[in-house]
């Protein structure tokens, strides 16, 4: 199975990174508005549901950050996500 409805990758995509990140073993720190990953300077969380690694110049939603920071591919990020 690996169609998914525009509304269920809009769910996947609603799910609160902060809370993403700890659950797969990345700690965060609040800096002001944003969180950073504590030991990877580079990677901010903005609004709860996006971020960017600016040293590798990648970034995106919940989805991306499961590819990126956990090597899944689309269907297993949405399937995780669900």
């Amino acid at each position: 199975m690996g169609k998914f409805t525009a509304e269920e990758i809009q769910i996947a995509k609603a799910v609160d990174l902060v809370d993403l990140a700890e659950q797969i073993g990345i700690p965060l720190k609040r800096k002001g508005r944003f969180y950073q990953a504590v030991g990877m300077d580079s990677v901010m969380i903005f609004n709860r549901s996006s971020w960017c690694r600016f040293s590798q110049g990648v970034g995106g939603s919940t989805i991306d950050f499961l590819e990126y920071f956990r090597n899944m591919d689309f269907v297993e990020a949405v399937k995780y996500l669900l």
